[in-house]
């Protein structure tokens, strides 16, 4: 992780170069997960609500908050609109009966999977070999890992 340090002065570091790395990756990021019809994205706010749900029994509204840093108001709103959709149901959490809980439906998982596999088709073809797309998998999870420590 040292390459992307750049010393300059005296002690002082520059981090503009990873900055612009973060940019890109997040430019990259949104250009991969692009379906052809229009400018919908597949990984919309609808579809990040669901991925933090998947594979999981029941997710708190506070877990979900802090994971797509977004407000209670927005949350609710969303929450609301994917239960009228029958994507994911609310529950009343066992411990405490006045807490709630959210969990994919089976129609959710449906949409999540479909979702998914839209976004890999639009990665298929980049590598030639299984060796390849595995490199490029462990570089993404490297990345991960990298950007798991940073808060804003």
């Amino acid at each position: 992780m040292k390459r992307f340090r750049k010393k300059i002065g005296k002690g002082k570091m520059e981090y503009s170069a990873l900055a612009r790395k973060i940019v890109d990756l997040r430019i990259a990021a949104r250009l991969a997960c692009m379906c052809e019809d229009g400018d919908k994205a597949l990984l919309s706010l609808k579809t990040k609500f669901l991925y933090v749900l998947y594979g999981k029994d029941c997710v708190s509204p506070p877990e979900i908050m802090a994971r797509l840093r977004i407000l209670k108001p927005n949350l609710t709103t969303l929450a609301k609109a994917l239960e009228r959709e029958n994507l994911i149901c609310r529950s009343r959490t066992l411990l405490d009966r006045r807490g709630i809980s959210y969990s994919l439906t089976e129609r959710g998982q449906g949409y999540l999977d479909e979702r998914l596999a839209r976004i890999a088709e639009n990665l298929k073809g980049i590598y030639d070999t299984q060796m390849e797309y595995d490199a490029a998998a462990d570089k993404i999870s490297d990345v991960l890992d990298f950007l798991s420590f940073l808060q804003c």
